[in-house]
Parts: structure tokens; sequence; C-alpha cells
């Protein structure tokens, strides 16, 4: 990998890492609206929050990858 492909890869991570952070943050906001309670969601928020938790495993597991690949590569 070149230094030029690191950059580029680190630069993916860096938001990818940022675009989980916000949905994170989210996430947090629609549960304390509910007072931490999923079982008091209903309708659109309940369907909203599933959407957002399915997005955010997504960029998790891109977030595993990149970090693989950025951590754990192979050097040559």
């Amino acid at each position: 990998m070149t230094e030029g492909d690191l950059q580029e890869e680190f630069s993916r991570y860096q938001i990818v890492v940022a675009a989980y952070e916000a949905l994170d943050a989210q996430i947090d906001a629609l549960l304390a609206s509910y007072k931490g309670g999923l079982d008091k969601m209903e309708g659109d928020d309940k369907q909203h929050y599933r959407e957002m938790f399915r997005q955010r495993d997504e960029l998790l597991n891109e977030m595993r990858m990149l970090e693989q690949d950025l951590f754990d590569g192979d050097d040559t």
C-alpha cells in the first residue's frame, strides 16, 4: 500500500468514525426522549430507531474492516 493509499484509507476511516459517532448520538437522543425505553416507542419513531441502529451496525462493520486493513494489514 502506497503512502497516498494509506492516507486515503485513513481519511475514509475518519469519515466513517465521525458518521458512526453522529448516528450514535442521534440514537442516544431518541432513546433519551423516551427515557431510555425502546418498549415505549411507537410507529415512526420505532421504525426510525431500527433504521438508525441498522445503519450504525453497517458503519461499525465498515470501521472494523478499515481498521483491519490499516492496522493489521501487510506492510509490503
